[in-house]
């Protein structure tokens, strides 16, 4: 007795291979492609965008032109051209580049004593004579804080000052906070510049 040969089933290729792969929307795809990157730009953009607006605020402060009224040279020959020459009018404001301060410090480093020291020389040559004392901040930090830790700086210099025989009435002192700044506050180099105390020579009671 002859066996009976198994019959192949065909199975059409259409309908075999979407057995094998079930059609899947593609809607969906692009829909979960769409979400991780609305995620993503939320996870970035808050950041993105507060680290540029500080970094533009502080190139756009220190874009400002350095005042006219500041002296950048030597303060010590200007203190002695301002008293050997015209007093009728305010002198300059002398940068006390001996001096360097840390972020939130409003205590001095001295690089320079022999620049205060002179200073203190000259001003008690001309007991008459009265100052004022500008300190300055960076850009880094509450406006409130800066204002304080300029003003704090001044009168560290005052006090120093004043403990080398300059009299206390004759100085006095004020904080600008991170108001015109000399350099970049974009850098640290640049902060660490705007991080300093000024003199100026006013004439209106100066005498000798």
């Amino acid at each position: 007795m002859q066996q009976d040969k198994p019959v192949k089933k065909s199975v059409d290729p259409v309908i075999d291979q979407k057995i094998i792969k079930p059609n899947r929307p593609k809607w969906l795809l692009w829909l979960l492609l769409l979400v991780a990157a609305l995620l993503i730009f939320l996870w970035a953009y808050p950041r993105d965008r507060s680290e540029t607006s500080a970094i533009n605020n502080a190139d756009q402060a220190a874009t400002q032109p350095v005042a006219s009224d500041v002296n950048t040279g030597n303060p010590i020959d200007a203190l002695n051209a301002w008293f050997n020459g015209d007093r009728s009018r305010d002198s300059q404001w002398l940068i006390l580049d001996s001096l360097s301060f840390n972020s939130g410090s409003a205590t001095p480093s001295v690089n320079n004593a022999d620049q205060l020291q002179k200073i203190a020389d000259i001003l008690n040559q001309y007991p008459d004579s009265r100052a004022l004392i500008r300190g300055f901040a960076d850009a880094t930090g509450p406006q409130e804080l800066n204002n304080k830790l300029s003003a704090e700086r001044a009168g560290a210099v005052k006090s120093w000052l004043v403990q080398h025989n300059v009299k206390d009435t004759r100085l006095s002192i004020d904080g600008q906070g991170d108001a015109k700044p000399v350099a970049s506050n974009a850098t640290e180099q640049g902060r660490e510049m705007n991080r300093r105390v000024a003199i100026k020579m006013l004439s209106n009671n100066a005498g000798g």
